[in-house]
């Protein structure tokens, strides 16, 4: 893969990055509290088709298991 993609965990569709890792970071310490995700080799990447799919609860327990990060 290029620097400039990554792989969908969920649907294993390979996108082109729209967002800098800054950004990424700052969505998932809004939403779920972490930290510099973009740093934290556990944490992986989803797609927004595949994001959007989930409810609000199913997103919320995405980022559970990353609060003691």
């Amino acid at each position: 893969m290029k620097d400039n993609e990554y792989q969908c965990t969920a649907c294993g569709n390979v996108y082109e990055k729209g967002w800098d890792d800054s950004e990424s970071d700052k969505e998932a310490e809004d939403v779920w509290g972490v930290k510099d995700a973009s740093k934290n080799s556990d944490m992986v990447v989803i797609c927004d088709d595949c994001f959007n799919h989930r409810t609000p609860a199913e997103i919320k327990a995405m980022g559970n298991e990353f609060k003691s990060l």
